[in-house]
């Protein structure tokens, strides 16, 4: 009778980042209150996971008043995502033609290339889009191949200058953690690769998802990247912080030719070690064979044509590639 009432109990409240309020606040389209969370603070170049900022998400959603209202308040019209896209890329590829034309007309730079090398004209399918870029292009006199040849030019006059003084500058992207050792073993640059490694880079090295570069070589089955950096102390035993090894993300494309690369490797060094020691740590053919077996390939392949694949946005991954290791694998990592 005399019981106390009970206590209602409090429920914990989420907590939302306010990154997160201010890209639900533009994808709703509600610019008093994306004005509103400016006045008190809110970077406008936040980004998702993916280095999705609002700017790329209007692009794709198709709200022209949305990314008008953003870059006259200041937003990066040449941000690019972890793939490298820029919003450029994104309305290109949408075939938004008039979103084409304002972020041109708004400082987009059209020689950026994304990470597989692909201009915003690489990726326009649609006529009008297409037409209009080819048109700015020759305005302005751009080279398409140097363009996508910058990236390693840069690169290889950077390390060569590392080595000539004797230290090695590279420093993880902030986002992604990649190295420019990740860089160059997915994209198969293997003269940039063997120079990394004389300049001092780690071949072991694991980005923020702990992927090393023997898993970007690997998973891109860039075969002569993977040899490089067996050789020089690259395991494929080595975990993702999600407990994936080598193999777990290779192209099945690529997976004999690992194990027998990995059991060529072992055998070299037992022969070079005094004694004809255990030398190399790479775990033996059988094992690896046994391994094998035991994965599921298909479920790892990630196709081209599912980026591009604008119809499904849930699977449309844009996030700066240079020296980035690719977004790609967030998708992988997702299906696990």
């Amino acid at each position: 009778m005399n019981a106390e009432p009970a206590r209602r109990m409090k429920r914990p409240k989420v907590q939302f980042q306010d990154s997160d309020i201010f890209l639900s606040a533009c994808m709703s389209g509600d610019e008093e209150e994306v004005e509103e969370l400016l006045l008190k603070g809110a970077d406008i170049n936040t980004c998702t996971v993916d280095g999705l900022t609002a700017l790329h998400q209007s692009v794709i959603d198709s709200k022209p008043e949305m990314v008008r209202f953003l870059c006259e308040k200041g937003a990066d019209v040449n941000a690019q995502d972890n793939e490298g896209w820029t919003p450029l890329h994104a309305a290109a590829c949408c075939g938004n033609v008039s979103i084409v034309r304002y972020l041109c007309q708004h400082g987009a730079d059209l020689s950026v290339v994304n990470s597989d090398k692909e201009l915003a004209l690489d990726l326009a399918v649609d006529e009008q889009c297409r037409e209009y870029l080819e048109d700015d292009y020759k305005r302005q006199m751009i080279d398409l191949e140097a363009c996508r040849e910058q990236e390693l030019a840069t690169m290889l006059k950077d390390v060569k200058m590392w080595i000539s003084q004797g230290e090695y500058r590279d420093v993880p992207h902030h986002r992604t953690g990649g190295t420019a050792m990740h860089v160059a073993a997915g994209r198969g640059y293997t003269q940039l690769l063997e120079l990394l490694i004389k300049a001092g880079g780690n071949v072991r090295a694991q980005d923020k998802e702990g992927w090393t570069p023997l898993h970007a070589a690997s998973h891109w089955a860039e075969r002569d990247a993977c040899k490089i950096l067996l050789e020089n102390g690259a395991e494929l035993s080595d975990l993702t912080f999600t407990g994936i090894d080598v193999l777990g993300v290779a192209d099945k494309e690529c997976i004999d030719y690992l194990v027998e690369l990995a059991d060529t490797v072992k055998s070299q060094a037992k022969r070079k070690s005094p004694g004809g020691g255990s030398g190399s740590m790479v775990p033996p053919a059988s094992v690896l064979q046994e391994k094998n077996q035991r994965i599921s390939h298909e479920e790892h392949v990630l196709s081209t044509e599912r980026k591009r694949d604008l119809q499904h946005k849930d699977q449309y991954r844009l996030v700066p590639f240079f020296w980035v290791i690719f977004g790609m694998k967030q998708r992988f990592l997702a299906s696990k």
